[in-house]
């Protein structure tokens, strides 16, 4: 954490935000899920390191491997740091109403940047490669819009 704090001292000092990550923290209270965060470690990061927002690890694959969310654990986190800006890493692979509902539940940003790179590959599978680089982008712009949808996200801000 004492990196994190000295990191974002330096990005406030230039005027930067910084994103804090936040997995296993091994907290006392979490023994059977020490690769997610728990709410007392969440806030205990925010406390120390007055970093801007935090990415949290809430999600397991079930059984058959599909990304399940643990929203009992979200509430939790959410309970313990109020209006504090959260963030969903690794969305690849959970179901699109998971995603909605923790949208709704207080994830404020979600990352998709490995659904963005499997868009862009789809899209330039072709023989065309002297358009590869238009594919791509039209790839990404499309799953971009679905994934503003599914959250959302549109009409709430400028771009």
């Amino acid at each position: 954490m004492e990196a994190v704090r000295k990191l974002t001292a330096i990005a406030h000092g230039c005027g930067a935000a910084v994103e804090a990550r936040l997995e296993g923290n091994g907290p006392e209270d979490e023994t059977d899920a020490s690769s997610l965060t728990s709410p007392s470690g969440a806030l205990r990061l925010i406390r120390e390191t007055n970093a801007d927002c935090l990415a949290i690890s809430i999600h397991t694959p079930d059984a058959s491997g599909l990304m399940q969310i643990d929203f009992d654990r979200l509430f939790r986190i959410r309970q313990a740091v109020g209006a504090y800006p959260l963030t969903l890493h690794g969305a690849l692979g959970i179901p699109a109403k998971q995603l909605q509902k923790a949208c709704h539940a207080g994830i404020a940003k979600v990352n998709f940047s490995k659904d963005i790179k499997i868009a862009a590959a789809q899209a330039v599978k072709t023989d065309e490669m002297e358009n590869v680089f238009a594919l791509a982008k039209n790839g990404i712009k499309e799953r971009l819009s679905e994934l503003i949808l599914l959250c959302g996200s549109d009409r709430k801000g400028t771009y």
